[in-house]
């Protein structure tokens, strides 16, 4: 029995799936017996009788969910639902290289991928891509393929791997009819766009048209009086200017080291900014107490976005060198320059750019 995963599959649903043909399997149904039958390891040579008689467990069940939907085992299937999930989202371009060339900063900012299961759309001012993807979560590294359903590239296919850090997509992929990447990279002529995506929202609908998934996702907060921002005191001055990325921690896992030479961390007055390539992290007014220890400090977003709750963090400079802690946007401020599993804290360090 050959069945299709529904476009955003659910652990919780197939679970249910196995526990549901145990039940029938109790109950002498001699359709969930031959489903086994088929699809169990050693239960080809039994007879229905045989095996309502003795009936699998549960992992047996699961064993048998996981053939039907194509995949050789449970653990197989559950790695792949997880990974699919992990995948979905809307997704930023940081860093987009084409056949060797770096496709400049300022054209990237309002591109995005936004992936809903298995549903795929990239988003960009020039065309709007639909595809379906595909991935195996067993292969080192994983692979994604896109058939291209919709817009310039319909009737395509692209043949990509790829590997995900805590809101980092790192994505190789081949244009239309290249043989599919083997490395990290994209060399003149060889067909390959390497991809450096930053999550942007958690929001995984794919919109109708070119609208922007990510729209209201953005916090909504309380109105805070924006004049209390614009006061330039001493303790701004030494963090004025533009420093890049040393290290990122957010919520217990580590920033490659690939994706933090593209992180500038930039204070003119009291607004700051956090880049990573063309994707704007932060964009905030500033407000210090110099009085706290270590120094307290509060942004309030500004740019696009209707200013929302304060996000609280703490700063310290360390041997020439500016270290952060982030809470959460409403979250109260860290306590330490840290960011422990479950924290929802982003730890960073930063040097003063050349």
């Amino acid at each position: 029995m050959d069945r299709k995963l529904p476009n955003r599959p659910s652990l919780e649903h197939l679970r249910g799936q196995a526990k549901g043909l145990v039940a029938a399997l109790r109950a002498g149904d001699r359709q969930a017996a031959r489903r086994v039958k088929e699809s169990l390891p050693g239960a080809a040579k039994r007879s229905l009788e045989e095996i309502l008689a003795a009936p699998p467990r549960l992992s047996g069940a699961q064993s048998v969910i996981a053939r039907e939907h194509g995949h050789a085992s449970w653990p197989r299937l559950v790695r792949h639902v997880e990974m699919l999930v992990a995948l979905e989202g809307t997704w930023g371009f940081a860093r987009l290289v084409v056949e060797g060339e770096e496709v400049p900063a300022e054209a990237l900012g309002t591109s995005r991928i936004v992936i809903d299961g298995y549903r795929f759309r990239t988003i960009s001012p020039e065309a709007t891509y639909d595809g379906v993807l595909s991935i195996d979560a067993e292969a080192d590294p994983p692979t994604l393929d896109v058939d291209f359903v919709g817009g310039p590239e319909a009737g395509e296919r692209s043949l990509g791997i790829f590997t995900l850090a805590q809101g980092w997509l790192l994505l190789c992929l081949g244009l239309t009819g290249a043989p599919r990447p083997t490395a990290f990279e994209s060399a003149p002529a060889s067909g390959h766009a390497l991809e450096t995506l930053v999550r942007t929202s958690g929001a995984h609908a794919i919109p109708p048209g070119n609208a922007d998934p990510a729209a209201s996702a953005l916090p909504a907060g309380e109105p805070v009086d924006e004049a209390l921002f614009h006061e330039l005191t001493p303790a701004f001055e030494p963090l004025q200017g533009t420093w890049t990325a040393v290290g990122v921690l957010r919520d217990g896992l580590e920033l490659p080291p690939r994706f933090l030479a593209a992180g500038r961390r930039t204070m003119e007055g009291t607004r700051t900014t956090v880049r990573f390539g063309a994707h704007l992290q932060l964009d905030a007014l500033t407000r210090l107490d110099p009085r706290a220890d270590p120094l307290a400090v509060d942004y309030l977003h500004v740019g696009d976005a209707k200013p929302g709750p304060l996000q609280l963090g703490i700063l310290r400079l360390v041997d020439g060198e500016l270290e952060s802690c982030l809470a959460p946007p409403g979250a109260p401020r860290p306590t330490a320059f840290e960011a422990p599993a479950g924290s929802g804290w982003t730890w960073s360090r930063w040097k003063r750019a050349r």
